[in-house]
């Protein structure tokens, strides 16, 4: 049985008044009232689209990663390949495309559903579904494609010149001490980890 409250129940947003937009994200002022009618006042609120990433691994056990910039904490990231999904893509898609365009893999067994969470329920009413596709290829039409003269530093979309990335493979058995040492700190990411470590166990 889904937990549910005693007596709680959901504020009413009876209106939505539109305030910016900013390519990535909108925000809006939301009214509010409680379930008796009464205002509560206003509160603001992001509209982002719906996100996806993949939790990739390949035949011999590693996990695909991408180092990147991020721009909020002005620092290099390291996480499993993810971005936004386009309107009227399904999420399985986004994530696969993301895969090869992020990292140059592909997953000829294609992915199954990991976790469909509320990234920042707070603010933001969005979904984030994250997909695990086990047995991935590096597609060897990507190694020439990605190679710019650093190793394996990446410039994936000539379109974007905020987006570069490096393609870094880690071993399964490594995850745990890494997750404990504090190497992931996108928080989105260690809840993917975390959730495939724990249902591997209990395989």
């Amino acid at each position: 049985m889904p937990l549910r409250p005693k007596a709680l129940t959901p504020f009413v947003h009876r209106e939505s008044r539109p305030v910016g937009d900013y390519r990535v994200f909108r925000t809006s002022e939301e009214f509010i009232e409680d379930a008796r009618g009464n205002s509560r006042g206003s509160v603001f609120v992001f509209q982002c689209p719906d996100w996806c990433n993949t939790l990739a691994v390949t035949e011999d056990d590693c996990v695909v990663f991408v180092w990147q910039h991020r721009f909020g904490t002005r620092q290099l990231s390291l996480e499993i390949p993810g971005g936004m999904i386009d309107p009227g893509e399904a999420p399985e898609t986004a994530a696969l495309r993301e895969l090869a365009e992020e990292a140059g893999y592909e997953a000829p067994h294609g992915a199954t559903l990991l976790t469909a969470l509320a990234p920042n329920p707070a603010l933001q009413g969005n979904t984030i579904y994250t997909y695990l596709a086990e047995g991935v290829r590096l597609e060897r039409r990507a190694v020439s494609r990605f190679a710019d003269g650093r190793g394996e530093a990446l410039r994936q979309n000539p379109d974007d010149p905020l987006e570069e990335l490096e393609v870094v493979l880690i071993p399964v058995a490594d995850l745990p001490a890494l997750l404990d040492q504090g190497e992931f700190t996108h928080a989105l990411c260690v809840v993917a980890l975390e959730t495939y470590l724990r249902r591997r166990r209990s395989r």
